[in-house]
């Protein structure tokens, strides 16, 4: 049995060294093992070094407890410090309240309240400080890097200079090395990533493949699985995340959802039949933040150009499209839940191509389609923005109906005043248009001050003239015409207002015919 000296000198108390070379100064120290504490002076206290070299080189550090050869070895003046393992805090000289337990933990160490647990945990921390690794080769190559927290066999293991880390899972943010205030928690979460920073990855392999991309959030095993260099994407659900490397601002909710385009929100997969809640979408529509209004929206003439049809979705063709790739066989999510045979439901609505075609032939500007952004993106449409020229359209057609409506009236108006010869039978103005007689649409139409209405008047009229009618069937206007044949007259529309306005072409108490003209300046 080795025999222990307790030693007392020169007014030292509860000094104790065992082994050659070994310290001899310093009050309530206990030195064991060859040169373990040699250089203390009589202003170390309670140092507690045991091991070939513990804390070798120890001056005025006190509170220390060292525990394997070359543990300390160059512990200078740091205090409140405890090293277990060969080699562990061994350049350590003035950092204080470090604790590194395993072989060469914080070798390279000279900062302050650093915890590393594990073999070569911390291995190169030098001056980065208020860090906490835990496992095998946990922020191996950390240097300067502070405030980080690694738990986990290889978490940060390149990490160098990235500080405010927090890795949680074997190997996660294992390729980190300048990246800062990232997240990451499960198994291989942010693996891959060097320089991102502000990201937050929970899943196991989550945001694993993500290399430079900052401020992404993956929630889910795999989630993120294919961004690389992409930033500020949300993915929530298994499998989630961006379709390809390099998209930024996306955000996909539910398993296998994959946005593939930039500033694309998705929520669920093919498989998913239905999506709502207690209220409807709400869209930004304050006009204080509006610009450039136009009153240019399509009605009639792009409705009436749409196609309706009923259809089914290919999913498989359209997941494969997207990168999502399925064994022969397999049954999606939704089929597996399901405890009766599915029944595909046809559904209804426009072929995208199609509609991007009718706005292209109008020259209409619209957003109703949502175009492909890339060979992976695909076609959309954005069905509630058919409100806006459908309500155009009824707007239309109901002035049509006003404009006929005020036609029959105006008819009834000059029946009523005796404008028709009584002894001449009424019938509908096309059974009792003269061909010989003709009205033209005015040009040009619409018009802001002057325009000029054609017409044909047979010469065997005796009575003819021009009447203009407001949109309500209020007279505004009746011009004789005496030219006959091929004639004119030039209409001004001085103190009138805007609008839509009537004119009818009598002749010999005849309705010819009626026209639509428009002022607008």
């Amino acid at each position: 049995m080795m025999a222990l000296s307790i030693t007392v000198l020169y007014g030292q108390s509860g000094h104790t060294n065992t082994g050659t070379g070994s310290g001899t100064l310093g009050d309530y120290s206990s030195f064991y093992g060859y040169y373990s504490g040699n250089s203390a002076t009589s202003s170390s206290d309670h140092n507690s070094f045991f091991g070939a070299y513990s804390g070798r080189y120890i001056g005025s550090g006190d509170w220390n407890s060292f525990f394997g050869k070359y543990s300390g070895y160059y512990n200078d003046g740091g205090a409140y410090n405890t090293y277990s393992g060969y080699n562990s805090g061994y350049t350590n000289e003035e950092g204080d309240g470090n604790a590194f337990y395993g072989y060469y933990s914080g070798y390279l160490n000279t900062a302050s309240f650093n915890t590393f647990y594990g073999t070569l945990s911390g291995r190169n921390n030098s001056t980065g400080s208020n860090n906490v690794f835990s496992g095998y080769y946990s922020g191996y190559a950390n240097t300067t890097a502070s405030y980080n927290t690694f738990y986990g066999t290889y978490s940060g293991r390149y990490t160098t200079t990235g500080a405010r880390n927090t890795y949680v899972g074997y190997y996660s943010g294992y390729d980190n090395t300048t990246g800062t205030y990232n997240s990451f928690f499960g198994y291989n979460s942010g693996e891959n990533s060097t320089t991102g920073s502000s990201n937050t990855f929970v899943g196991p392999q989550s945001g694993d493949s993500n290399t430079s991309g900052a401020a992404n959030t993956f929630i889910g095993r795999l989630s993120g699985d294919n961004n690389t260099t992409g930033g500020f994407n949300t993915a929530v659900g298994y499998d989630s995340g961006p379709s390809s490397s390099n998209l930024s601002n996306t955000s996909a909710i539910g398993y296998l959802t994959q946005p593939t385009a930039s500033n694309q929100v998705r929520v669920g997969n093919s498989s998913v039949t239905s999506i709502g809640g207690q209220v409807g979408w709400t869209t930004l529509s304050d006009g204080r933040f509006k610009k450039n209004v136009k009153q240019e929206v399509p009605g009639l003439d792009f409705i009436t150009k749409l196609n309706p049809v009923s259809y089914e979705i290919d999913k498989r063709k359209f997941d494969k499209f997207i990168g999502i790739e399925r064994e022969e066989g397999e049954e999606d999510i939704s089929a597996s839940a399901r405890t009766e045979p599915s029944v595909e439901t046809r559904k209804t609505g426009f072929i995208a191509q199609e509609v991007e075609k009718a706005l292209l032939d109008g020259d209409y500007k619209s957003t109703i389609v949502d175009a492909p952004k890339n060979e992976n993106d695909y076609y959309g449409i954005r069905y509630s923005e058919f409100v806006v020229p459908l309500v155009v359209a009824v707007q239309e057609l109901h002035e049509q109906i006003t404009e006929l409506k005020n036609i029959i009236k105006l008819q009834e108006s000059l029946i009523n005043k005796m404008i028709i010869d009584p002894g001449q039978k009424f019938e509908h103005k096309n059974l009792l248009q003269n061909r010989l007689n003709g009205l033209s649409q005015n040009q040009p139409n619409p018009f802001d001050y002057q325009t000029e209405i054609r017409f044909n008047i047979d010469n065997s009229v005796r009575n003819a003239s021009l009447i203009v009618y407001d949109i309500e069937g209020k007279l505004i206007r009746q011009v004789e015409i005496r030219d006959r044949g091929n004639a004119s007259v030039q209409f001004n529309s001085e103190k009138l207002e805007d609008g839509v306005y009537i004119y009818a072409l009598i002749a010999d108490n005849r309705i010819i015919d009626t026209r639509r003209m428009i002022i607008g300046r």
